[in-house]
């Protein structure tokens, strides 16, 4: 496992994502795996699955 403070060193200093590690809902991403696709948080996801098809989602869908 990656953890938060160690993932956010790969993204664009200064941004949001880089800033707090979570979505733009609030929704932290967590604690990452190397080797595994990062996965959209659940709670964004019913947030934004009625006006996104499935395909949109993926491979980061639920």
């Amino acid at each position: 496992m990656v953890g938060t403070a160690d993932w956010t060193n790969y993204v664009k200093k200064g941004g949001a994502l880089y800033n707090t590690g979570a979505t733009l809902f609030g929704t932290p991403y967590g604690a990452q795996t190397v080797d595994i696709i990062p996965q959209v948080p659940n709670a964004d996801y019913l947030l934004l699955s009625d006006v996104a098809g499935t395909g949109f989602w993926s491979p980061y869908g639920p």
